[in-house]
């Protein structure tokens, strides 16, 4: 059958808008540039063929069998649609019959022959629908879905491109068993970060993406952590990009949203920071709509505002206010640079320094910036620390827990040593919380800043008159 390729996707950059809530259908495939389909290729026009008579009866009949090695070895392709369209159905029971099969060099021709009866023409895909309906209860990917299970990875990654192919095409909903299965199998491809297969594997999370219900379903049930592990870890552009489309087809759900700015992912520093390196319009573009989505579709006033001041937090305003100058030959990337440039341009002139100061310690990203050292905000804002029932102080002492970063390990320190310093009655909860101890731990440590910053902020807890004791303490130390 004709060997077909992935279409390329349009310039847009602000796709979304354009389409319904439960599906993306209209957005065309993102191209794959990896080995797999270079191997599905090789497969089907090698030297190795398929000995048709010579497979068993058990699975496939003599004359399903003499059936598809006419479809296959048909001179021409208007001979093959003919056929197809003569016998679609049927072609479709054959294939889902030659999935049974266990040997990896039949399983390889077979799925690549699928791969290739599907992209040939799209609108194949109504024989797997006809089928299903002559067939009470089928799931046409649940042979599919075993596939992931076989040890050969062109296998499991062709299983898994043609699973998101089909559910997309489709508008297919799998069973849950089925979903958890496929979900679990790619968000452990990602923790491994170890195939050449893995832009394949991004892709077939695309496909499912593309429809809201799996976009809900990802999000409730898995963490993106490993896909932001992935996206963080650089192993090349076109994986970067699809990994990046995917985060922009959840962008689209606002409860998703939440979920994406949330304290475990904390995508919109990876995403600045990306944006801030990359030279790429595509990647750029995606960012952008990214940027776009996660403020204007979250319902949440406050959630908006949220995003709005941790984009200003990473400097995205002034990255964006590069690029709007720029000419950049892309109308939807234009419209979406201004949109989020002007959304933080006005969040610019209603947020106050304590906001600024929230949004990055609910990022994680913790650097050293004027407000920290600044004694008017310190003696301003202390208390409201305690608001939303301590969140900011609790983050903090949690960020001493668990950061192995000696910059945040220093800010966290003196920052809650400030809170003491100027609302004395803090050292209550830092106590019950064992901040204090946490920080003597810091003591040990061979980074001399870090050290300092752990004394005075011990010392803030267990001092009144800090205005002396501190002048000397940094002195000794610096010494």
């Amino acid at each position: 059958m004709s060997g077909s390729k992935y279409e390329k996707l349009p310039a847009s950059g602000n796709y979304g808008n354009n389409f319904g809530p439960d599906t993306m259908s209209g957005l065309s495939p993102p191209a794959i540039e990896d080995s797999l389909l270079k191997e599905a290729e090789a497969i089907l026009h090698g030297d190795r063929k398929i000995h048709w008579n010579s497979l068993p009866n058990s699975i496939i009949s003599k004359a399903e069998a003499s059936q598809l090695s006419e479809l296959v070895n048909a001179d021409h392709p208007h001979t093959q649609d003919t056929m197809i369209r003569q016998n679609g159905v049927k072609h479709v029971e054959i294939f889902l019959k030659m999935l049974k099969m266990r040997d990896d060099r039949h399983l390889k021709h077979f799925l690549a022959l699928i791969h290739d009866f599907i992209e040939g023409d799209k609108d194949r895909i109504r024989y797997f629908l006809e089928y299903m309906n002559q067939e009470d209860s089928v799931d046409p990917t649940l042979p599919l879905v075993n596939l992931l299970n076989v040890k050969h990875p062109f296998v499991q990654y062709m299983a898994a491109l043609l699973i998101g192919r089909f559910t997309m095409l489709a508008h297919y909903q799998m069973p849950d068993e089925n979903k958890d299965i496929f979900l679990q199998w790619v968000t452990q491809q990602f923790r491994m970060q170890s195939s050449e297969y893995l832009t394949s594997c991004a892709v077939a999370l695309q496909y499912l993406l593309r429809t809201d219900t799996y976009r809900v379903y990802y999000i409730k049930k898995f963490s993106i952590k490993p896909m932001i592990d992935l996206l963080i870890s650089k192993k090349g552009l076109q994986l970067q990009y699809n990994l990046l489309f995917s985060l922009w087809l959840l962008s689209f759900n606002p409860n998703v949203c939440i979920k994406l700015t949330d304290k475990e992912h904390h995508v919109i520093p990876v995403l600045a920071d990306i944006l801030k390196h990359s030279t790429k319009q595509k990647i750029i573009r995606l960012i952008v709509a990214t940027f776009r989505n996660l403020l204007s579709k979250p319902e949440s006033i406050s959630e908006q505002q949220k995003n709005a001041v941790t984009l200003i937090q990473k400097k995205v305003h002034l990255q964006l206010s590069v690029l709007k100058d720029q000419d950049l030959e892309d109308d939807e990337l234009t419209d979406d640079t201004m949109f989020v440039f002007t959304q933080l341009e006005t969040t610019l002139q209603d947020i106050s320094t304590f906001d600024e100061y929230v949004s990055e310690v609910r990022s994680g990203t913790l650097e050293w910036s004027p407000v920290h050292r600044s004694e008017k905000f310190w003696r301003e804002c202390a208390p409201r620390l305690n608001e939303n029932r301590f969140e900011i102080v609790y983050l903090l002492i949690n960020y001493l827990q668990e950061s192995r970063n000696d910059q945040v390990l220093s800010i966290a320190a003196h920052d809650l040593g400030q809170y003491v310093r100027y609302y004395p009655r803090g050292k209550t909860i830092l106590e019950r919380e064992g901040a204090k101890e946490l920080i003597m731990r810091l003591l040990h440590s061979e980074d001399s800043s870090l050290r300092m910053e752990a004394l005075l902020a011990i010392q803030k807890m267990m001092v009144h008159n800090w205005e002396y004791l501190g002048k000397q303490t940094a002195e000794a130390v610096t010494k």
